[in-house]
């Protein structure tokens, strides 16, 4: 059946001198073209006044230090990370509100952006839900130094799932919340109402970072019954063209900056910092014949290898960078709390079992601990695996066994490259990259797990850089069990195997005039 008409959705965000609140279902409005496009409220919102405003953003990463980052939130073009670059057990993020004698509302609600411009897309398979899992425990809690201890526990609705995809995060039942001048290490002029996030355990396959945190800010969803039917728009209309099928979804993709209104509530300023997206005319019957042969194609029962690999590479919801699937095989012992099914009976050859490594996406360039997926992330990709199984199988899904690779290298510089530290900087690159589980490898689509690092890829992959003229020495080592061959090559040692950088030596020599290319003393050009 060709899908009906999809409603645009939008971000509004409200601001008024005085407390207002609206329902659910609360019919907002904006002009297009000339033409009046309705929205509807998905959610409940307290608009927060004014005079209560988020003034300061504090980024508390432990041994990284603390950080003021509310510049970060005011300018269109950043983003920070809440928790700091390595986040672990105590990181915090504070957020302040209000000055002085602000009076601080019963229920406080604010949209978080996260970045998400160089991620990978969520995975997606059919129609199936999203995959909700926890990678990381959080403490949320107000100011209260009236009280004997200076914080006290709030239990927000996160929609953002503990910072794994903007959405909004609500609090009831603010009572009792406090301004102050001081936060752990931290001073200030003027006192504040502060919102804390702390964190008690973390999992996390990246650092969170955060875009923008806009204050009253609600989810709205086109009403495409809104307005239609007559010039006049009066009561019954709309009916006779959703009967013909021709409401219409893509005029509600707006542009960011519409001026909208609330019947009635001329005292609210509302605007859509964001896009309004999402909507669709309805399908013609050609268009969902063509999904349908597209759809058709799509693997939905996991019968061979690449099977289980494309079903995991697109578990709903999660970012999954690489999957590999090895039939007949149980984890190993070591492996063992990393599965995510039952927990095997014995390792090695077990026909009918299934094993697959997967590896969570990230973002960062420079691996300072290798992208480990989490319990809840396992699960997850386990979980979806095992509704497209074949009867009887046994699944298992673990993190790669990762190998921290060390390449030890001489270079002579082109001439005309006179700093050596500009040499080194783009021979460091270049290695980091490589030798990176998500972005490096052959391709650039990530190393393939289980394949070994040769000696030849590595020199080839050093000459190519403008900046080096020859290559004196070059070796690699490994740890984690890897081992080197007679021919320099590193052998990884298990086919569940990935690699990351560790720190590599680079040393500069200008006195050379002959390079060692391959096994022989050849002259630089």
């Amino acid at each position: 059946m060709p899908e009906k008409a999809k409603p645009a959705r939008v971000n509004l965000s409200f601001s008024s001198t005085q407390k207002t609140e609206l329902i659910k279902g609360t019919q907002v409005s904006t002009e297009a073209a000339g033409k009046k496009i309705y929205f509807s409220l998905d959610e409940d919102l307290d608009i927060v006044p004014a005079a209560f405003g988020l003034e300061k953003l504090i980024v508390d990463g432990l041994t990284e230090g603390v950080f003021d980052r509310t510049s970060a939130n005011e300018a269109g073009d950043l983003f920070f990370a809440p928790f700091g670059e390595q986040v672990r057990a105590g990181c915090a993020f504070y957020m302040g509100f209000g000055k002085n004698s602000a009076i601080p509302p019963q229920t406080l609600n604010f949209m978080c952006y996260l970045y998400e411009k160089d991620l990978k897309v969520p995975g997606s398979h059919g129609d199936e839900q999203e995959y909700g899992f926890e990678n990381a425990k959080l403490r949320w809690e107000i100011s209260d130094p009236a009280s004997g201890y200076p914080w006290r526990e709030v239990k927000p609705v996160d929609n953002t799932a503990g910072f794994k995809k903007s959405g909004r995060i609500t609090f009831r039942e603010l009572e009792g919340w406090k301004a102050t001048q001081s936060i752990p290490l931290m001073n200030f002029e003027n006192s504040y109402f502060w919102l804390r996030c702390t964190v008690k355990g973390s999992g996390y396959e990246y650092p969170p970072r955060i875009e923008k945190i806009r204050l009253n800010t609600v989810p709205a969803t086109q009403d495409l019954t809104a307005g239609k039917g007559s010039e006049k728009g009066k009561g019954g209309e709309g009916r006779e063209d959703i009967a013909n099928g021709k409401e219409d979804g893509e005029e509600g993709n707006l542009k960011a900056g519409c001026a909208w209104k609330v019947e009635g509530s001329e005292h609210l300023e509302i605007i859509n910092y964001t896009p309004a997206t999402g909507g669709k005319k309805a399908q013609t019957i050609e268009e969902a014949v063509e999904v349908f042969l597209r759809d058709f194609k799509v693997p939905y029962i996991a019968v061979i290898t690449s099977d289980y690999e494309y079903i995991a590479l697109n578990t709903p919801g999660l970012r999954v960078a690489k999957a590999k699937a090895v039939p007949n095989y149980r984890p190993l012992l070591s492996q063992q709390a990393k599965s995510g099914g039952k927990e095997p009976t014995k390792s090695g050859y077990s026909k009918g079992s299934v094993t697959v490594v997967v590896i969570p996406y990230t973002p960062l360039e420079i691996l300072r601990s290798p992208p480990t997926p989490s319990a809840g992330f396992i699960q997850a990709v386990c979980r979806h695996l095992d509704r497209h199984r074949l009867l009887g199988t046994e699944i298992h899904v673990i993190s790669p066994d990762y190998v921290k690779v060390t390449v030890n290298i001489t270079v002579v510089p082109q001439e005309g490259y006179l700093d050596d530290s500009l040499v080194r900087k783009d021979v460091l690159s270049v290695l980091n990259r490589y030798l990176h589980p998500v972005k490096g490898g052959p391709d650039g689509q990530g190393w393939p797990i289980g394949r070994d690092v040769y000696l030849s890829e590595l020199y080839e992959l050093m000459e190519k850089i403008s900046g080096v003229k020859c290559i004196i020495r070059l070796s690699v080592y490994g740890e984690n069990g890897a081992a080197r061959d007679s021919q320099g090559n590193l052998l990884l040692g298990s086919k569940f195997s990935s690699v990351y950088s560790g720190q590599h030596n680079v040393e500069i020599l200008r006195e050379a005039e002959s390079c060692l290319k391959r096994g022989g003393l050849h002259s630089g050009n």
